[in-house]
């Protein structure tokens, strides 16, 4: 995408932003996630252990001073901004 400006080739930098907004729709639903650990369950049957069962636990990644903002809208937005920066150099 960024080849595409520099090289005055619109077509590459629109599917950069079409590809940059496509990643941020498709991680509207996952985000990044960070395994905190895991807790793991022992059933007894009478004092013998018979079933152990481990979970993973995720949580949504931090990013500081941006806050709880989700990656994803980063990734619309600057999507977004890439597409509308295509068509004012495509006049160009």
């Amino acid at each position: 995408m960024v080849l595409g400006y520099f090289i005055n080739f619109p077509i590459m930098s629109l599917f950069g932003a079409l590809m940059l907004f496509s990643l941020g729709f498709v991680m509207l639903n996952t985000d990044i996630e960070i395994q905190t650990g895991d807790i793991t369950s022992i059933t007894y049957n009478g004092t013998v252990a018979s079933n152990l069962t481990t979970t993973d636990t995720y949580e949504v990644y931090d990013f500081g001073t941006i806050g709880t903002t989700s990656i994803s809208m980063l990734f619309l937005i600057l999507g977004a901004f890439t597409f509308i920066l295509f068509l004012f150099r495509l006049g160009d």
